[in-house]
């Protein structure tokens, strides 16, 4: 089980988990604020509450951060992440077929495409460039 001890650690799942659905289904990345209001108005009704509430802890004062987890958010919390992920199974089938790919597609230097994969870590300016 997961210890969602502090009010922080409990907001940065939700809004974490809204921000990978929103990934997984569009293939592309974009803010947590924008993922969350996409999860608010794509995912079941029932978790907009939730993800409101995280929401405004993530923007809280670090003393309202660093305070106990509400127990029923966090039993809230877990119940969004097995939903989250249940919801895969199923819309994110459909979602690959809609939009063709359910991972994002990244090209490297050469124009290359790499689907399901990560992008490559940027070349830092004045450094040595990747090592391999």
């Amino acid at each position: 089980s997961v210890g969602l001890d502090q009010a922080w650690l409990q907001a940065f799942i939700v809004t974490h988990y809204c921000r990978m659905r929103h990934s997984l289904e569009t293939g592309t990345v974009t803010s947590k604020k924008a993922a969350s209001a996409w999860a608010k108005r794509r995912l079941d009704p029932r978790w907009a509450e939730l993800i409101d509430r995280a929401w405004a802890i993530g923007r809280s004062p670090l003393a309202v951060k660093l305070a106990p987890a509400d127990p029923q958010a966090a039993t809230e919390t877990l119940a969004f992440i097995r939903y989250a992920v249940k919801w895969e199974a199923t819309a994110g089938a459909a979602a690959k077929g809609a939009h063709g790919a359910s991972r994002p597609r990244w090209q490297d230097a050469g124009g290359r495409t790499r689907g399901g994969q990560s992008a490559p870590s940027p070349i830092r300016p004045g450094g040595r460039g990747r090592r391999g």
